[in-house]
């Protein structure tokens, strides 16, 4: 699940398809193999959301090393048929907004979503489609990876 990022916790998207820490709300959260677009997305695959239209909803559960506060970071897919997003750390900031529409499949800039402190040991990511772009033909999303920095160390007992 881990990648080999600088950070104290890397999870590649598409390890969460099929786990019980993905909870999909009018869609699918799958793996999907990203080799015939190029070479950017790290493991050559994502989690793909196959959102039913606005208001779908993605939820993932992130599992902490423990009780410091964390800053999350997205890197996120954009394509022809994907649409707007609304992503908000469950205990964050303010929700941010992200049209994943592009003429073309793309990984997208680094994004940073929040800071938060975990809760029973995770942090909760909830991704909700809020319509699409003019030109887009679709509802999707893309995450190739999300990363968790520690801004305080870890406390041990």
């Amino acid at each position: 699940m881990r990648t080999g990022e600088q950070a104290a916790v890397s999870y590649e998207g598409e390890s969460f398809a099929d786990s019980r820490l993905a909870h999909a709300r009018d869609g699918r959260a799958i793996a999907q193999d990203m080799s015939a677009f190029g070479s950017e997305w790290s493991g050559n695959a994502q989690l793909f959301f196959a959102a039913r239209g606005t208001g779908s909803r993605l939820v993932l559960e992130l599992p902490t090393l423990g009780p410091a506060k964390y800053e999350v970071y997205l890197y996120l897919t954009r394509a022809p048929d994907y649409g707007r997003l609304r992503i908000h750390l469950e205990g964050g900031e303010k929700p941010i907004d992200f049209d994943g529409y592009a003429p073309r499949v793309e990984c997208a800039a680094k994004l940073r979503v929040s800071e938060a402190l975990p809760r029973d040991g995770r942090l909760l990511l909830n991704v909700t489609v809020t319509g699409r772009h003019r030109k887009s033909s679709g509802d999707l999303a893309g995450i190739d990876r999300i990363v968790l920095v520690p801004l305080r160390p870890p406390a041990t007992r």
